[in-house]
């Protein structure tokens, strides 16, 4: 006996089979139907829709990776304006699925000459393809119609290469409980049901092992596009203005919205940030990290902050002195700190993400984002000590960043710094670096982490010239 989703895939499949002559009239001539992205949202010619349809595709391309090395399974590519496009553009290979035998057969005809591109009869809940296969999955406007997107989510995963990268738009449910009208206007008429909010949406992609690098609520460019498709059916197909001007009322009652994701597939997050090769940046890497950060992080890493805050509280009385955590992240060692009376701490970070957790805690003074290769924001001179945990390692900080660091404390000053012992033994210039500044070892702590790895945390005092 079919599974009950099967069925609604069916009826899925019947809509779209029925009506892809009928959306080509009004939506896009080629095929292509999403919703767009508007430079202005108070535009109201309806020939500005078709523009703003591409404009959102190449937006998302922007924002992919996708080059000519890339192999990119685009889900729900309808009649393969979209696939063609990325193939065209990029160079790159793309197979593309979807549940319309009508739509596939149109894309195949789109695409007969064009050799890096293939479509097949599928459905996303399950793909007909290997383990980690591509390196890009593409999504626009479709999830939603399948009736286990959680399904789906782990699917594309699945096909998903490690490190590869998913590109995605849908359609979620910003409220709790929707209105009789909105259900009747929109999930009843698409034949969905309301599904995640934004928020939800995220966290179901980083539950499945995603890094989200991106997420965008679209809602005002939803509502134009359906505010301008109105307008396009009103003469040959009336009934869809009207059903249009009902959704735009449905998405004021936050009944429906639209969001887009960007994530990567990362099953281990250290190796991730150690890397330092890829399209992304490190403050990249940290911003998609910072929401799970200490919940991924192995219990054991954790010693690492709370070892660099206790032998900096050894080494300095003070407890109203003025520390600067760099390298902050979500605020693991100003909290040790905070539990050792240090209460005028400064933190400082190059992501914002790390920085927004860390202002949970409200344990620091200030929290400032920025790049600590650079010359620090203060007077040189302007701290009792500083903390550094987990910095200077691979991938990460450069050995001459210490310098700045160095130049932030006062004669007299401690300073906690964190290492990996293969860190310090492949980086000869950290002891070149250290042998430069007027630095005084005054203890050296050594501790484990991640059951195996050796690291050592190094506590120093800044001397003046006249004591070197």
């Amino acid at each position: 006996m079919p599974e009950p989703h099967q069925h609604q895939e069916a009826q899925v499949e019947a809509f779209y089979d029925h009506e892809d002559d009928v959306y080509r009239s009004f939506w896009d001539s080629s095929g292509s139907l999403h919703w767009g992205y508007f430079s202005d949202l108070s535009q109201t010619d309806p020939d500005a829709f078709p523009e703003a349809s591409r404009r959102w595709t190449d937006l998302l391309l922007d924002r992919s990776g996708i080059g000519p090395g890339s192999y990119v399974l685009d889900i729900g590519c309808g009649n393969g304006t979209t696939a063609a496009y990325l193939a065209r553009r990029t160079g790159c290979r793309v197979t593309g699925i979807d549940i319309s035998g009508v739509r596939v057969g149109h894309a195949r005809d789109r695409a007969r000459a064009l050799p890096n591109v293939e479509f097949r009869k599928a459905s996303a809940a399950l793909l007909p393809f290997a383990d980690g296969a591509f390196t890009h999955v593409w999504s626009q406007a479709t999830l939603y119609h399948v009736p286990d997107r959680e399904r789906a989510l782990d699917e594309i995963h699945r096909v998903l290469a490690e490190g590869g990268t998913l590109v995605l738009d849908d359609l979620v449910t910003p409220t709790p409980r929707v209105t009789d009208t909105g259900r009747r206007v929109v999930y009843e008429r698409l034949m969905f049901e309301p599904g995640p909010s934004h928020q939800e949406y995220e966290r179901a992609l980083r539950e499945r092992g995603f890094a989200v690098l991106d997420g965008s609520d679209l809602t005002p460019h939803l509502r134009k596009s359906y505010e301008l498709l109105a307008e396009r059916a009103r003469a040959a197909f009336p009934e869809h203005t009207a059903a249009y001007r009902q959704v735009t009322s449905a998405i004021d009652a936050h009944d429906v919205g639209w969001s887009a994701f960007v994530a990567s597939k990362v099953t281990d997050r250290l190796e991730w940030v150690y890397e330092a090769s890829g399209d992304l940046t490190l403050q990249e890497k940290y911003d998609a990290w910072s929401a799970t950060y200490e919940e991924d992080l192995p219990g054991s890493y954790q010693d690492c902050p709370r070892t660099a805050a206790s032998r900096l509280a050894d080494l300095l009385g003070d407890r109203s002195a003025r520390v600067l955590d760099v390298g902050a992240g979500t605020g693991l060692c100003g909290t040790a700190l905070a539990d050792h009376g240090f209460r005028d701490v400064t933190a400082v970070d190059l992501s914002d993400g790390m920085l927004r957790q860390a202002a949970h805690k409200h344990v620091y003074r200030e929290l400032v984002r920025h790049d600590i290769e650079q010359p620090f924001p203060w007077a040189k001179g302007s701290f009792d000590a500083a903390v550094a945990s987990g910095v200077f390692t691979f991938g990460h900080a450069r050995p001459p960043a210490l310098a700045h660091i160095t130049d932030q404390l006062r004669e007299g000053g401690i300073l906690a710094v964190t290492f990996r012992d293969d860190y310090l033994d492949s980086e000869p210039e950290i002891e070149r670096t250290i042998k430069g500044l007027p630095l005084r070892l005054r203890s050296r702590t050594p501790i484990t982490v991640l059951d195996d790895t050796p690291m050592s945390v190094l506590a120093f005092e800044k001397y003046g010239e006249a004591t070197a």
